[in-house]
């Protein structure tokens, strides 16, 4: 997965001004650009609540302009959200909700290398949205210690790259959706009832899942030329449906038994076209493989 990080001496180059501002209350880029309906170009705003047991609260802040980024942090709260706008070039933002129910983030960017970062730790029922639009632009969301989570990333453009985490969450969802060339995605989850769908369209993409847990499902579809993907589920109860169009993808998958029993695996591929690349490891009983391949040079390994 590929990560860009701001140098801050680099920000300092640019002349970036910092504004903290921190309340127990909502929080717009009226307020804190004095009256501005967006936030100037070549600023840093760092915005904190910080109210235990608040509801309802909110922060909403647009940027327009060059090297711009934006921190934003909630607290304790519950039926809050972030919203972060940004329009321009070298534009970063990064949210950040701990110790919550029912909170959103929301992210959306238009441009050029573009940044986004959301976390939701130790929450329940945490929605988590990132949109990004144009180049070199990489997507982060990480939802951790919680129970019905979902995260959300679409990117649109070329060397896009999103990645989602959710550790020690039961019953949480993760969508990725590509489109472009040289695209990258990653999803980790780890507990039980979880849910991994990943769409790619268009060339060079890449991508891995790992489940950890018991009943969880994977669904990737992927359509373009040298495709890769790499999924592992461990534990028992698991399913993955992979579908692939193109030429010279690759697949690699291995389920895994609870205590080396296991049982209950499904798996379903679909390829069409030439050169492509299965290798399936199933440990455990009751599992179960269909395979369909259309198409010059394909072949299939199968370990159960």
């Amino acid at each position: 997965m590929k990560t860009r990080n701001y140098n801050p001496l680099y920000c300092v180059s640019l002349s970036m001004a910092v504004s903290t501002v921190t309340t127990s209350g909502a929080i717009s880029a009226q307020e804190v650009s004095r009256g501005a309906a967006q936030a100037p170009s070549g600023i840093l705003y760092i915005l904190d609540q910080e109210q235990a047991n608040s509801t309802d609260k909110s922060i909403q802040l647009t940027q327009d302009g060059e090297f711009n980024q934006a921190q934003a942090t909630q607290q304790s709260e519950s039926n809050s959200s972030v919203t972060q706008v940004q329009q321009g070039d070298l534009n970063s933002a990064s949210s950040q909700q701990q110790y919550g129910a029912n909170n959103a983030i929301a992210i959306y960017q238009v441009g050029a290398f573009n940044e986004s970062t959301g976390i939701q730790a130790a929450s329940l029922s945490g929605v988590m949205t990132t949109r990004q639009r144009g180049f070199y632009n990489n997507a982060v969301a990480v939802q951790e210690l919680g129970a019905g989570n979902l995260a959300e990333l679409s990117q649109k453009g070329v060397l896009n790259s999103a990645s989602v985490s959710q550790y020690n969450s039961n019953y949480a969802k993760a969508f990725i959706q590509q489109t472009g060339s040289d695209n990258e995605a990653d999803t980790q989850q780890s507990g039980h009832g979880n849910l991994a769908l990943t769409v790619q369209s268009g060339s060079f993409n890449r991508s891995t899942n790992i489940q950890n847990g018991y009943v969880n499902e994977n669904n990737i579809l992927q359509d373009g030329f040298s495709n890769r993907n790499q999924i592992v589920q461990e534990d028992a109860y698991n399913a993955i449906d992979l579908n692939q169009d193109g030429y010279f993808n690759r697949t690699s998958i291995h389920q895994g038994g609870a205590d080396g029993l296991g049982g209950g695996h499904q798996l379903m591929i679909h390829q069409v076209g030439g050169f492509n690349l299965i290798s399936i490891s199933q440990i455990g009983i009751s599992s179960s493989a269909i395979v369909t391949q259309y198409g010059h040079g394909n072949s299939v390994s199968l370990t159960q």
